[in-house]
């Protein structure tokens, strides 16, 4: 991650700067492998590496709930969590690794899964 962002601030992108609009997908090019998962609703709930946008799990077909009922809080006291917190795009590596954006806060956060989806501890 280091190197990606060393890149391209001396490449001089300006996606990481608020002001300018962010686009993770020009962030992508500075890793080798990496496979787009798309952003909010791009992305499908049957999806084995990406944080799924979308998905009805309290079993009523007309609900966008959100959750990715693979991932759990901090205190394991949840049975999912919300993936409106980091919706804004996400890719994954070749070995696993996924990251995911939210650009609606007052700085970008970036999250890491280093190990991946479908290994644990997913909290």
């Amino acid at each position: 991650m280091a190197r990606a962002v060393r890149m391209a601030t001396n490449d001089n992108e300006s996606f990481f700067e608020r002001s300018q609009g962010f686009n993770y997908r020009n962030f992508i090019k500075y890793f080798n492998g990496a496979t787009d998962c798309g952003g909010t609703a791009e992305v499908s709930d049957d999806s084995d590496f990406c944080m799924v946008r979308q998905q009805n799990i309290d079993g009523n077909a007309g609900t966008v709930t959100n959750k990715d009922k693979n991932y759990r809080n901090f205190s394991k006291t949840s049975k999912y969590i919300a993936t409106n917190n980091l919706d804004d795009g996400q890719f994954y590596l070749m070995n696993g690794i996924l990251i995911m954006f939210d650009q609606n806060r007052p700085d970008l956060l970036i999250s890491i899964d280093i190990n991946g989806k479908k290994q644990g501890p997913n909290i």
